[in-house]
């Protein structure tokens, strides 16, 4: 896959007479979160045009960003890349499988504990987030926004939990519920679990909406707004898009 990659671009030519340009938004994924959250000291990186990874593994390592090595920067970028939604051990240790880390449960625990430590607007705005998810289910015909920006608003419309993000556009929620829900060891959780309806092929489920899940849906989202904003600018400059993607 990585040689059909690599050979990818090179079997589209553009026409005579004409070229093609590529663009990319860099690290969009890791700076929406650090935006939304106001985690500013992340934000500054990015302003300075630092290496975002570097920052983030530094403190986990008790170093000074150009100190680290070439592995240390690695977890760095796993960091950023894979923690940035609420993920755990348990989904640090195979993301860090990707990138040829071998990374085993005792190491995990402190690299996720660093990164949420230190990132603790970033944490917060989690929190914020389902909560206020929750609270419109809790109480409808009420609107609850999320600090610290207040550009994400969480509403009950009818049987759909609605999610307002930035450009306007409503994220909807099918048959939102709280019920009892329980940690696998089988434990009741103390907070009620948020429930919705999902589907998948022909399946129809409840699933768990998360903080990680509630906050990654709005950040994907806001990401795919921006592109269809360039594209819209794009189109208006007389430049033909002829391909583009969000992943």
């Amino acid at each position: 896959m990585p040689f059909i990659g690599r050979m990818l671009r090179r079997t589209i030519t553009a026409s005579e007479g004409n070229r093609f340009l590529n663009g990319d938004y860099a690290q969009i994924e890791a700076r929406i979160p650090m935006w939304l959250s106001e985690q500013n000291d992340k934000l500054e990186v990015f302003r300075r045009n630092e290496d975002i990874y570097r920052a983030q593994a530094a403190p986990t390592y008790h170093k000074l960003p150009h100190e680290l090595t070439k592995t240390e920067r690695q977890i760095g970028k796993v960091q950023t890349l894979f923690l940035g939604f609420a993920g755990g051990v348990n989904a640090f240790i195979p993301a860090a499988m990707n990138y040829g880390l071998r990374i085993t449960k005792e190491e995990a625990i402190p690299i996720v504990a660093s990164f949420r430590e230190d990132n603790s607007q970033l944490v917060n705005y989690w929190n914020a987030n389902l909560q206020a998810a929750v609270n419109a289910v809790m109480y409808p015909g009420s609107t609850f926004h999320v600090a610290p920006k207040n550009i994400i608003s969480w509403c009950l419309d009818g049987v759909c939990l609605c999610c307002k993000i930035p450009s306007g556009r409503i994220l909807r929620y099918w048959a939102p519920r709280l019920e009892q829900g329980y940690w696998e060891s089988g434990e009741p959780k103390a907070s009620p679990d948020l429930t919705v309806i999902a589907i998948k092929g022909r399946a129809v489920f409840r699933r768990t909406l998360w903080r990680g899940l509630t906050f990654e849906n709005c950040v994907q989202s806001i990401a795919a707004d921006m592109l269809g904003h360039a594209l819209v600018n794009m189109h208006d400059a007389s430049l033909p898009v002829v391909l583009h993607v969000h992943d």
